[in-house]
């Protein structure tokens, strides 16, 4: 699972969920799978060598879709963002990595996104920061 953003404003927020997750899923297995956790300071298109030896990766970003702040999002397969779409808050971001990863067939099998919807250049909101962390606890079944 890999937290993207940096150290500003709204970006912290996959490395806030990552630091929130690094507590609740002490021991937790998914599965088989052992659950790594990391975070990636703004990666852009090397996001698809860091995804490339796993089978299923987790990314946790802060979005802009135009949905409400605070709004909670999943995405996988084909709801994946796979364009230059403002999705993600990056220049170049998870949108453009995910689409020609995939053009090049270099994506672990399973992909999945989970994000909030943020205000840019405003600070994460702790509680949004917790809903996402336990959201994803859940979804991991620890």
């Amino acid at each position: 699972m890999l937290g993207i953003g940096s150290p500003l404003g709204a970006d912290t927020l996959g490395w806030a969920v990552i630091d929130r997750l690094e507590q609740t899923l002490k021991g937790c297995h998914h599965g088989r799978m052992h659950i790594e956790l990391g975070k990636a300071d703004r990666p852009g298109l090397a996001l698809i060598e860091m995804l490339r030896p796993w089978p299923h990766a987790i990314l946790v970003d802060a979005v802009v879709s135009g949905a409400p702040a605070g709004t909670l999002h999943h995405l996988t397969g084909d709801r994946l963002p796979r364009s230059p779409a403002r999705l993600s808050t990056h220049d170049a971001g998870v949108a453009e990595a995910i689409g020609l990863g995939s053009a090049m067939n270099t994506l672990p099998p399973l992909l999945e996104l989970f994000g909030i919807e943020v205000v840019p250049d405003r600070p994460a909101d702790p509680e949004a920061v917790g809903n996402l962390a336990e959201r994803i606890t859940r979804h991991l079944g620890c």
